[in-house]
């Protein structure tokens, strides 16, 4: 039995966010042959013993309190020193896989340096892209410049994980020794209940999940083409859940006035991991408005294998490899445009669907789940892979 060692920067145990997801879904696929690590290094400042949370699957406790944020050189060295000490103290095969994100070139180059021979990369997204999303400058230049840096490295990983084929195309000669892994569903996740909606007094419940970001997820575009669509159906709603930064927030709220939809169109908040399911449930039909820019042509959305098994009916655009697993009409109505009318269309288009037919493409989307994204399928793919 191999000690496997997943690791970041990031809240990959506890945090709402994509990274946390993928992998603790990569966690449990290789816990049921290894014993599973997790840890993120804010956290090891402030606690430094294991415990078992699943079988087979050790995380640092959990504190409630704010958690000591590294930041500077000094408690960047601390936290690997801490992280030397617990790697050390485990007998057996060891091997790492780290989740990079985004300014933590100092963390990549001291892993590198310590564990090169066991160290293995999980990449989702071609950074310097990423960076074309930032409204500051100085905030734009910093992830470019770091991403060129942390680009040059890869070749010193013993091996990376890609989440598409694109990715993988991209960064071809830069590792040898490579893997794609798909987004992953947890089908011991699934959520039974659906509540029925069907159009009159209610309404319809339109949702999107996810960072609520207008660069990367083409949400103005999104909210005027369901402007056009409420001209004819002034009942139904879009709701947004999780995290926005401030401007985002801003930008939101000013779109939201100055387009008249305060009753229609709300920020709902953050949601916890374990609510995410409910709340897919109980919605009408979920959102996925990206354009194909070069960050999302080179990633791979993670909600979308929530989405899949949630039972909700999914409109989606066309971007990256999304159109290797979902065909319009069969598990999911994908827009032909990134624009306001494709949205408005396609909003129509749902209302237009009777119940069997949802139920169809609900079903299908699972099924394709199922058979692509179920993180148990990589259970052996990941074994092998990670030695």
């Amino acid at each position: 039995m191999k000690n496997i060692f997943i690791v970041s920067k990031a809240d990959i145990v506890y945090g709402n966010t994509a990274a946390a997801t993928r992998m603790n879904n990569y966690a449990k696929a290789l816990s049921n042959k290894n014993k599973i690590y997790m840890l993120s290094f804010d956290k090891l400042l402030d606690s430094s013993e294991f415990i078992e949370a699943k079988k087979n699957i050790f995380t640092i406790q959990e504190n409630k309190k704010d958690n000591i944020k590294i930041y500077d050189i000094i408690s960047t060295i601390k936290a690997v020193v801490k992280f030397n000490k617990l790697y050390n103290g485990i007998c057996g095969d060891k091997y790492i896989i780290y989740y990079p994100n985004t300014n933590t070139i100092l963390f990549d180059i001291i892993l590198l340096l310590l564990y090169r021979k066991n160290l293995f990369a999980e990449i989702n997204e071609v950074r310097k892209f990423s960076s074309e999303g930032q409204t500051r400058l100085v905030s734009k230049i910093r992830l470019y410049l770091y991403s060129l840096i942390y680009e040059s490295t890869l070749k010193f990983y013993k091996g990376v994980i890609y989440i598409s084929m694109n990715i993988k195309l991209y960064y071809k000669e830069m590792n040898n020794n490579n893997l794609v892994i798909p987004i992953l569903s947890d089908f011991n996740s699934i959520n039974t209940y659906k509540k029925e909606h069907v159009i009159g007094n209610e309404g319809l419940l339109f949702l999107f999940t996810g960072t609520v970001s207008f660069a990367k997820e083409n949400l103005e575009e999104l909210i005027f083409g369901f402007k056009l669509f409420t001209e004819k159906y002034n009942n139904s709603k879009l709701y947004f859940y999780g995290s926005i930064t401030d401007n985002n927030k801003n930008k939101l709220l000013h779109i939201i006035s100055d387009l008249d939809l305060s009753d229609k169109v709300k920020y709902k908040g953050n949601l916890d991991r374990n609510d995410i399911k409910y709340i897919l449930a109980k919605a009408d039909c979920l959102l996925l408005p990206r354009n194909n820019n070069k960050q999302n042509y080179y990633g791979f959305s993670t909600k979308l294998a929530e989405y899949a098994i949630s039972g909700t009916p999914i409109i989606l655009t066309n971007t990256g490899v999304i159109g290797d697993y979902f065909k319009d009409k069969e598990n999911c109505l994908l827009c032909e445009g990134y624009n306001r009318q494709s949205f408005k269309d396609k909003f129509i288009e749902f209302v237009s669907l009777d119940k069997n037919e949802k139920i169809r493409l609900s079903s299908n989307a699972l099924e394709t789940a199922r058979l692509h994204f179920d993180y148990r399928n990589y259970s052996d793919i990941l074994d092998e892979f990670i030695q």
